[in-house]
């Protein structure tokens, strides 16, 4: 095979092995999970000692949760703290010293390398092992160490093959309400299928130079 190519073939080759170039998503900070409910969650309330106004409440499209005795209670954009305080305060009107217990249901999404993609409603204690668990586990050619998180216009990435290995703080992976998962899914073109091409490429170059040099000769 002449000089020509040689480089030909090691062009093919370097355009085959190239990968596009990724800007590296930025690693999510170690931390408790800032809950901040958003219109669509919910939230799981108790309220003791009058079992009767306690339940389950979804915060409207306005932000706000509607409550027995108390009405509409602000709650999209308000810390757990300050919520339960205020109800607890507004609850003293009518009980003595009431205990109010508070439970945020939010939702996150998942799609791309999943089982089942969708949305799904946790706790602030799930992270993203528990969402993907729920939606039945990643695909064949998920990429577990590229797990993206979509969070108000940033993409924070996870290596969550390091955190199923044990290798890393199942806390750097928490949620907030509104997340979307999103698991990049290979393609399944590996270093194999690039030497069989380069191999039929190099072949096709042989051939075609013997038959030009076939066809000089005569």
């Amino acid at each position: 095979m002449s000089r020509a190519h040689v480089r030909i073939a090691s062009c093919i080759m370097a355009v085959l092995l190239a990968s596009p170039a990724v800007t590296p998503g930025q690693e999510a900070p170690v931390g408790p999970a800032q809950v901040t409910l958003k219109p669509g969650d919910a939230l799981q309330i108790s309220v003791w000692p009058d079992a009767s106004l306690s339940g389950s409440f979804v915060v409207e499209e306005t932000g706000l949760v509607y409550l027995p005795f108390l009405g509409a209670v602000q709650a999209a954009g308000v810390s757990l703290d300050l919520l339960r305080n205020q109800l607890r305060a507004g609850y003293a009107e009518i009980l003595k010293e009431p205990v109010v217990t508070i439970v945020p249901l939010f939702n996150v999404g998942v799609s791309g390398g999943i089982a089942r993609p969708g949305i799904y409603q946790i706790t602030p204690e799930q992270n993203i092992l528990d969402v993907i668990l729920l939606a039945g586990g990643f695909a064949q050619r998920a990429k577990r160490d590229k797990v993206q998180i979509v969070r108000e216009g940033t993409v924070l990435q996870y290596n969550v093959q390091r955190a199923l290995e044990g290798a890393a703080d199942l806390e750097a992976l928490t949620l907030r309400s509104g997340d979307q998962i999103v698991i990049p899914v290979g393609s399944g073109f590996g270093i194999t299928n690039v030497l069989q091409i380069l191999t039929l490429v190099t072949t096709t170059l042989i051939l075609v130079e013997r038959a030009i040099d076939s066809g000089s000769s005569n």
